[in-house]
């Protein structure tokens, strides 16, 4: 097969840690694998992709600065006040700081030129509505184009948008060739006349390269969970009170900034609990 020119927009990659950056990073480090051009376009900061792309095989291209607030790549968020103000005032309304990627895809496919393979990749959504933006008038620029999608939009129960955002979600599933989703589930919570263009793609990792840390068994059994937590939706409550009726020694290690959701378990667990913060 020929190599393909793959393009790959994400508003995070490597090496930021999160479920969509992963995601990109690693579609993207299996395809240059397979020998095609790969080509990510995300928020880069001022890290330094020399080493990092000749290992891979991926060209990195920088989608710009957020100047509303968008985190990049080495974490950086611009904190001004009026940004700040900005954000609390139409996050809800406008997609504040996220909005601000529409332009910016929209501007970064306007660069490439004969693209085989067009992969989108949201969490933000406003990734997608970039693309569909340019697509629109260039169809026949754009082989294929891949929305992948991790927690839905406009059908997500635990986040409700303003109504007129629906009509860019059917603008977007109108004009894409497929939506990817990791879990079956998923499915429904998409509007029912795209549902056929609906794939399943788990998370992949290729965990040959990685370095394990020698193990060595602990005194006592110890398990960690890492990331954060919601009151009735990534709810630990239950898991928590499950343990503290444990008349035995163990040691539960939580890496995590929502500390305030295991306040109540502290003084009942005393040791066997340990708060630590994101490494």
């Amino acid at each position: 097969m020929n190599p393909l020119k793959i393009v790959i927009i994400s508003r995070n990659s490597y090496p930021t840690l999160s479920p969509r950056s992963h995601r990109t990073t690693e579609l993207a480090k299996e395809f240059a694998s397979r020998g095609h051009q790969v080509i990510i376009y995300t928020l880069l900061g001022d890290y330094d992709y020399t080493k990092y792309s000749k290992e891979t095989g991926i060209t990195f291209k920088n989608l710009g600065k957020s100047k509303l607030g968008a985190l990049d790549n080495v974490g950086y968020k611009n904190n001004q006040f009026w940004a700040k103000i900005g954000r609390k005032l139409f996050s809800k309304s406008f997609e504040v700081p996220n909005i601000e990627l529409l332009p910016m895809v929209r501007k970064a496919l306007k660069h490439e030129k004969n693209i085989d393979l067009l992969i989108t990749i949201a969490h933000p959504h406003t990734i997608h509505w970039g693309a569909a933006k340019y697509i629109k008038n260039n169809r026949n620029k754009i082989g294929t184009w891949i929305a992948d999608c991790g927690d839905p939009y406009m059908k997500n129960p635990f986040k409700k948008h303003p109504f007129y955002f629906k009509y860019f979600e059917k603008e977007w599933c109108r004009l894409c060739d497929s939506i990817t989703v990791p879990i079956h589930k998923a499915k429904d919570a998409y509007y029912p006349e795209f549902k056929e263009k609906i794939k399943v793609i788990p998370q992949g990792f290729n965990f040959n390269n990685l370095k394990l840390a020698h193990y060595q068994p602990n005194s006592v059994p110890t398990f960690a969970f890492a990331g954060q937590a919601y009151k009735g939706l990534r709810d630990p409550n239950q898991f928590l009170k499950y343990i503290s009726s444990l008349s035995f020694e163990f040691k539960f290690i939580v890496y995590t900034k929502s500390v305030k959701i295991f306040d109540d378990y502290k003084e009942k667990l005393k040791d066997r609990l340990e708060i630590r913060d994101f490494i």
